[in-house]
Order: structure tokens, then C-alpha cells, then sequence
């Protein structure tokens, strides 16, 4: 055996070693919009329908991955990072790749922000809250993106859109009697809000081609925007539901959010007294949802050794 051929056998071997004491993993965060707690003791509703989408992917895949349920507390973050650890207590250097997916509608708002504060991708802090600190983890971190448009989320919205386009065909409005208004927490900042304005019209297109005749609109209530500018949202929400009454049509609200409870009474205030065909269903539950996440993560580990 010549001595190129030993030099590579010897690179070889060295690499596969070299990665074998490398461990990486992935982070689920999903919003809690409570500044305390973490979500495993007390989840709300639509909380607990993330940790069922988790068990879900777990039971399917044996993956490195786990799940922390807030904006911004760092604490949160940290604690799934120790039982993410706890899965390579037999790895020589533990767990030295993080990565960090944020299951957020968009990735323009304050919450991914503090993210990339929080994970050291910014060292500026957008909004000034203590527990929101730098995260105590020495391995590389790579921040992912949040949901903003996917294909396979757009699936499940026009699931929903049908299940309420037959409500309101089987009260005897025709199609093109029919208006579908997509409701979104939208952004703070007049920029961030339209870039969600963006996302939510490329789901309102897929809509509408999916469903010709149909008015299908899109508003962003600005959730955590100044009090006037989210009472001007919800009036812009009141104003498309009085429209589709002038035009002696069908008002279909369907929230873009990630499960039920999230949206649902911002907007029953935006809309009170009015009538409107509402089933509240976010993105949770669909089987659409385990297999993205599945293929997401093989995405993240694929050619990378996999407990």
C-alpha cells in the first residue's frame, strides 16, 4: 500500500472520529405570550397541542430533538437545552451543535429578535427584559428560520378554508357569495407588519386559486402593536366583515396561527355582535404538521450521525 493511499486512510479515519464525538441537536421554540413560566406546567390549550405534535414526531423518529415553550425567557431556552443534553450523556463532548428552530408565523417580530439576542446572533437587544439574557451554552448555535410561507402549511389552510366553504354552502350560500377573511397577530412595527401582510397574501393567493369565486382577503390585527394602531386593525377587520354584508355575502374568518386559542379572543372582540362562520382552528391539528417537522429534522441531520 503506497503512502498517498495510508495518508488517506489515516484522514479517514480521523474525520469519522472526529465526528462521532460531535453531537448535534434541535430545539423546538414555540410562543408561550406569557412572560413567566415555561408551558410544561401549566400549557394552555394550544400549548398543549404543540407538545402533542412533539410526542407525535418523537414517537415517528428517534431524533435529537426537544421543545421550549416562550417568547423570550432564557431560563425556558436553557431548560430545553439540559434535557436535550440529557440525550448524549454518552458522547465524549456532549451536545456541540444547537440548533435553534422558532415554530413563530413570521420571522419579522420582536420575539425572534430577542431570539438572535438571546442565542448570540445580535449583540442588540431590542426590548428590555431581564429574562431575556444571553443563553449559557458554549457550542455552536445555528438559528434557523420561522415558519413565514411553507407550501405544506398552505395545505392545511385550504383544509380549513373547504371545511368552511361547505358551512356556508350548506346555509345556502353559493360560492360566489362567499368571503374568507385569513386573520394574522401581524407585526409591532409598521415595516415588520408588512412584511407579514407579504406572507399572508401569498396564503390568500393559494386560497383563491384553490377555491375560484371566492373573496379572500387577509388582516393583521398588530397584536402587540400601540393601542390606536391595533384598535385601527381591528376596526380594518370589522370593515371587510361589514363589506361582505353590504355585498349579501358570507363572512369566513380563518386564523393563521399555530393552533387554536392563540387568536381566538382578539378576534371574537374585534368582531363582536357581528356574524361570521368561525371553527377556530389553527395550523394544530393536522397530520401535514408531524411530517414537516419530520422532514425537516432528516433535513437538518441528514448525512450527519443520528442517535
Amino acid at each position: 500500500m503506497n503512502k498517498v493511499m495510508i495518508k488517506l486512510i489515516l484522514f479517514w479515519i480521523i474525520a469519522i472520529s472526529g465526528r462521532a464525538y460531535s453531537a448535534e441537536g434541535v430545539l423546538f421554540v414555540v410562543p408561550s405570550y406569557q412572560s413567566s413560566g415555561c408551558g410544561f406546567e401549566n400549557p394552555t390549550f394550544w400549548q398543549r397541542s404543540v407538545l402533542d405534535l412533539m410526542d407525535e414526531v418523537r414517537m415517528t423518529q428517534d431524533l435529537p430533538f426537544d421543545v421550549s415553550i416562550s417568547n423570550w425567557n432564557t431560563t425556558c431556552f436553557e431548560r430545553g437545552i439540559k434535557r436535550l443534553e440529557a440525550r448524549f450523556w454518552d458522547k465524549e463532548d456532549g451536545l456541540t451543535h444547537l440548533h435553534v428552530v422558532p415554530l413563530f408565523m413570521s420571522s419579522h417580530s420582536y420575539e425572534i429578535e430577542m431570539h438572535k439576542y438571546i442565542f448570540g446572533k445580535s449583540g442588540v437587544r431590542p426590548l428590555d427584559f431581564p429574562e431575556a439574557r444571553k443563553i449559557n451554552f458554549k457550542g455552536q448555535i445555528t438559528y434557523h428560520p420561522a415558519l413565514d410561507y411553507r407550501e405544506q402549511l398552505s395545505w392545511v389552510l385550504e383544509r380549513r378554508a373547504h371545511s368552511l366553504v361547505k358551512t356556508s354552502m350548506s346555509q345556502g350560500y353559493p360560492v360566489f357569495r362567499q368571503k374568507l377573511i385569513l386573520v394574522m397577530r401581524g407585526g409591532v412595527s409598521d415595516n415588520d407588519d408588512l412584511k407579514w401582510i407579504e406572507m399572508g397574501n401569498r396564503y390568500v393567493n393559494d386560497i383563491a386559486v384553490r377555491f375560484p369565486g371566492i373573496e379572500v382577503n387577509v388582516v393583521s390585527l398588530r397584536e402587540e402593536a400601540d393601542f390606536d394602531v391595533r384598535n385601527q386593525a381591528y376596526q380594518s377587520l370589522r370593515d371587510e366583515v361589514f363589506d361582505a354584508t353590504f355585498k349579501n355575502k358570507k363572512t369566513m374568518i380563518l386564523p393563521l396561527a399555530l393552533s387554536s386559542g392563540e387568536l381566538d379572543n382578539s378576534i371574537h372582540d374585534a368582531l363582536k355582535g357581528l356574524q361570521y362562520v368561525w371553527y377556530g382552528h389553527g395550523l394544530l391539528p393536522d397530520p401535514i404538521l408531524p411530517t414537516y417537522l419530520i422532514d425537516y429534522l432528516q433535513t437538518i441531520f441528514r448525512n450527519q450521525p443520528v442517535l
